[in-house]
């Protein structure tokens, strides 16, 4: 399962970075640095509102987007592990 996470990790962190400038830049706006960043959960409900674990500059970030605003927060492995089990991996890609 590990495997499938790193997997994971590492196409949506592409994503991030190649297809998803406008996420990125909201991101940015925030004061967060995406340059070394992994993205490491990502979700999108019904009503476009995304949610996801970045993990930056030795932190977990946990954001929540739309189209008008965006959220951040720091949060703890502990925290989010439930919703996000792929942040397990993490340390295995650092």
């Amino acid at each position: 399962m590990e495997k499938l996470y790193k997997e994971e990790i590492k196409e949506l962190t592409n994503l991030l970075n190649e297809e998803r400038t406008d996420l990125k830049e909201q991101l940015e706006k925030t004061g967060i640095s995406t340059d070394n960043a992994l993205l490491a959960g990502y979700q999108e409900n019904e009503d476009g509102e995304e949610t996801g674990i970045l993990y930056t500059d030795d932190m977990l970030i946990r954001f929540t987007a739309t189209m008008e605003r965006i959220c951040v927060q720091r949060v703890s492995t502990e925290e989010v592990k439930e919703e996000f089990p792929q942040v397990m991996a993490l340390k295995h890609l650092l």
